[in-house]
């Protein structure tokens, strides 16, 4: 994965392969709970032990370098259009349906399960396979950005085991789930009781533990309520509680689904209660898609400080339906971005952040066109060449109000639309906050571990093309629409660099 550079940057950066010291120099951006994005030109970050040492201006770099015992020699400066950026936090993926990706997306939900899912799944049983399978995934999202990632396995727990293993190996920081199912589910894949299926839960997290990997964080896994017994859930509960372990799972994907588990739990008053009585929601609970939670759920989702993962890709490639992610974000529930893998067909969250701009987008037509029963259209936003917002009210005055990050795409209907920068911000420090994660990582606050990406749009092959005219905000913004891979120079977790390519450029 690993190579190293013949550029004068050489010296420093493999210094940080190494888990060493090093300072960058030049433009970063990255979010905060104030800002959508924040873009710092001429700023340096020094990495210390893994961590941000420091965050400073330029002119006080020679302070600072002295201050904190560095050296010159390990200071990158970067090239004008080179920046840094967090990583990615994949919130919900599920690593052995890697190999459907791009495939069988002609079915609904439940059928998509049992006709292309649960077969592929049931094949981890062989180890060969598992290790063949999980490293083509782990090495795909993590050369598009995802430092960290939130991963469903299968039931089996080695070959969980083996996709910890190789997690671990590429360096990747990682929540990790053998899934639980007892119910509803084909016989070549279901768990044989409740019992089976919690001792294996029981052994998965205390080999977990015993390995001692670095950044691996086993986390409880009920598949969905529909196939898991009322029980099963409660053990699993206990056990999230018993170890204080994370725990992620499925809620209102579908109305299917929702139905179905009204009948199979006709005690509980909603599909959130289903989980709130098995104590599984919790602080550190991921709750996947949530596109139909009721308010009463999302209330309840609020005050458990559960998060919900958006999974745009896979929500409109399999017709599950449109969340309001502006919504749970007003009712100030935590959200991040996922690609879930394989009901999302993309393993990048640059897809997820755009789809996630969409399906935002949607909402907002909608919402636009019954405004008065007539589409409405008093305005247009647009920035000028220093970054000033500009709303065309009608009398050309700037509205300096707001950072252009938190200005929105609003048509004068009332709704505003999610923006590039506030999905930005969900595919990092929002994803750090649904996985409990906001203290180590998800911006370049002093004192984080620096999981980030050195992004290039000159790169020979980069399919970004900017022109003369075009701002450092621009440029950010064209890799958020129409980067990939071929931009990313190097990728650091916990301040060392986990891949890097030469940075030949056009």
């Amino acid at each position: 994965m690993m190579c190293t550079y013949s550029t004068p940057q050489a010296a420093a950066l493999n210094g940080a392969m190494s888990g060493h010291r090093v300072v960058f120099c030049g433009t970063l951006a990255h979010s905060t709970d104030q800002e959508a994005v924040v873009v710092l030109r001429n700023t340096c970050l020094g990495v210390q032990h893994g961590k941000i040492a420091f965050l400073c201006n330029k002119d006080t770099l020679e302070d600072n370098l002295r201050s904190h015992g560095f050296q010159e020699s390990e200071v990158v400066h970067l090239k004008e259009r080179q920046f840094l950026i967090p990583g990615f936090v994949d919130t919900h993926l599920h690593a052995p349906q890697f190999s459907n990706c791009g495939k069988g997306l002609d079915r609904g939900l439940l059928e998509w399960l049992d006709t292309y899912t649960f077969p592929t799944e049931a094949r981890f049983s062989d180890l060969q396979f598992a290790e063949t399978a999980y490293r083509r995934v782990v090495r795909r999202v993590l050369l598009n950005g995802t430092t960290t990632g939130c991963y469903f396995a299968t039931i089996h727990t080695d070959a969980t085991l083996v996709l910890c293993d190789i997690i671990n190996e590429f360096g990747q920081r990682a929540y990790v789930g053998k899934v639980n199912m007892n119910q509803n589910s084909p016989a070549f894949y279901i768990e044989q009781s409740t019992e089976h299926s919690v001792m294996e839960t029981k052994r998965f997290i205390e080999e977990v533990r015993k390995r001692k990997y670095d950044k691996i964080t086993p986390i409880i896994t009920p598949r969905f309520a529909i196939s898991c017994t009322e029980d099963l859930l409660k053990r699993l509960g206990d056990l999230a509680h018993e170890y204080q372990l994370p725990v992620q799972t499925h809620i209102c994907e579908t109305e299917d689904e929702i139905n179905f588990v009204a009948k199979l739990f006709p005690s509980s008053t909603n599909y959130s209660d289903v989980y709130d009585k098995a104590g599984l929601m919790t602080s550190k609970t991921v709750l996947a898609h949530g596109i139909y939670l009721t308010e009463p759920e999302v209330e309840l989702v609020k005050e458990r400080k559960c998060g919900i993962s958006h999974c745009p890709n896979s929500n409109l490639s399999i017709r599950s339906g449109v969340l309001d992610a502006q919504k749970l974000l007003q009712a100030q529930v935590k959200v991040g971005l996922g690609t879930d893998i394989s009901g999302g067909y993309h393993p990048s969250m640059l897809d997820a952040i755009r789809t996630a701009v969409f399906s935002s987008n949607i909402h907002h037509i909608r919402h636009s066109s019954t405004v008065n029963g007539t589409s409405a259209s008093n305005g247009s936003i647009g920035v000028t060449s220093n970054g000033t917002c500009i709303n065309n009210n009608g009398n050309g005055a700037p509205d300096k109000s707001k950072p252009v990050a938190d200005i929105t795409y609003s048509d004068g209907s009332g709704y505003d639309a999610l923006s590039v920068w506030g999905a930005f911000r969900l595919a990092t420090l929002g994803g750090a906050k649904v996985l409990g994660l906001e203290d180590k990582i998800g911006n370049f606050e002093v004192g984080k571990e620096l999981d980030a990406l050195l992004i290039d749009l000159t790169t020979v092959d980069s399919i970004v093309d900017v022109l003369p005219g075009d701002s450092v905000e621009d440029g950010i913004e064209k890799y958020l629409f129409t980067g990939d891979d071929r931009n990313i120079l190097s990728i650091y977790v916990g301040g060392k660099i986990v891949y890097s390519k030469s940075p030949k450029s056009n």
